[in-house]
């Protein structure tokens, strides 16, 4: 019923003014049937009833306009708080996700020689450093233990906020956790490898001597061969840097945008 009456509001409405103007109306112009039931019910001095029917009928439609107005002003400062509830909510995310980020151990830019467009080869020191900043590390009776840091933790924020804010950034941070947790599967010990294979290749072609030119061929192509497996596996590495450093960067941009907003308001 409750539900029938809120869809049929507006004609509910409609009707009971209609009657509440219209009875008063019918009365004034002494329309039969409504003249003479009014009559009827009111015995004693005619005139002084109709006033009391007109005057009481007059009122009604005072008190539902009056009623209708407090209504709607309830149902707008309902509105108005549940609206400022939910905006003082996001913004309460937007801080968190802000405060997570400023003490992150990636500042949202590398020091160089970590800044340019072309980048060799890393060595197993290197890839330590990268993993450590996204990832948390220990060891176990030498063995590797990896949990991830607080950037998913912004993750499960974002996947909390409003719709229409949360697809604005959702793809870009969960890209960024997919980037940081491939980073786990690169090994520091693989580099040291591929770097020691690299110089074993350079130091057999600088001791091969120079009449030799079939080995000097050979030895110099496996020192090409070592240098490209070393170049492939960092390039392979960087690209997820990249990545990494890209979308972080997005969401911070995102974040200042929308506390700018709120702030300036």
């Amino acid at each position: 019923m409750i539900k029938f009456l809120k869809k049929y509001e507006y004609v509910f409405y409609i009707i009971m003014m209609s009657v509440f103007i219209g009875i008063p109306i019918l009365i004034q112009c002494h329309i039969s049937i409504v003249y003479k039931l009014a009559k009827k019910m009111t015995p004693g001095n005619q005139s002084d009833w109709i006033q009391f029917w007109g005057s009481y009928l007059g009122i009604i439609p005072s008190g539902l306009v009056a009623w209708l107005v407090a209504s709607k002003q309830i149902e707008s400062s309902r509105k108005n708080d549940k609206q400022n509830h939910l905006e003082n909510m996001y913004l309460d995310d937007l801080k968190k996700i802000k405060e997570i980020m400023l003490v992150h151990k990636f500042p949202g830019e590398w020091n160089p020689p970590y800044n340019g467009k072309e980048i060799g080869v890393f060595t197993d020191v290197e890839i330590d450093m990268f993993r450590k900043t996204f990832l948390k590390i220990s060891y176990t009776d030498n063995k590797e233990e990896i949990r991830t840091d607080e950037l998913f933790d912004v993750k499960k924020i974002i996947h909390g906020l409003p719709l229409s804010k949360r697809k604005c950034i959702q793809d870009d941070v969960d890209k960024l956790c997919d980037e940081i947790l491939k980073l786990a599967s690169y090994e520091p010990d693989d580099f040291k490898k591929l770097e020691e294979e690299y110089n074993l290749a350079s130091n057999n072609l600088q001791k091969c001597e120079s009449k030799n030119t079939q080995e000097m061929e050979l030895n110099d192509k496996k020192v090409k061969v070592a240098d490209e497996n070393w170049r492939d596996k960092s390039r392979l590495f960087w690209n997820h840097i990249q990545i990494i450093t890209e979308k972080f960067n997005k969401l911070d941009q995102f974040v200042n945008d929308e506390l700018a907003i709120y702030y300036t308001l």
